[in-house]
């Protein structure tokens, strides 16, 4: 049985990306030119990744496993980073 997904996206400042939050964004797919710094390649599959103007990072999985960004998202909370996820809707649920 598969998972249910929906279009996802996620935005926190990204200043505060360390290297156990960049592991879990590769994880989902992100790609980073190789060293330290934060220059974004180009994504797996369907993602949009970006860092924006005010410092942003920005991330959309239009097939994210029910529609959030769960493993990220606890460590962000855990982390005390702010972030905004918004989630589109599904045939069995609304939209968050």
């Amino acid at each position: 049985m598969s998972v249910a997904t929906s279009s996802a996206t996620i935005e926190f400042p990204a200043a505060k990306l360390d290297d156990e939050i960049r592991k879990l964004l590769e994880e989902e797919g992100v790609r980073f030119k190789p060293g330290p710094g934060l220059e974004l390649d180009s994504p797996a599959y369907d993602l949009e990744t970006e860092i924006k103007e005010d410092g942003i990072l920005y991330l959309n999985n239009p097939e994210a496993r029910y529609g959030e960004f769960y493993d990220l998202e606890e460590l962000l909370v855990k982390k005390e980073i702010p972030f905004d996820r918004t989630s589109s809707t599904d045939w069995n649920r609304p939209p968050e």
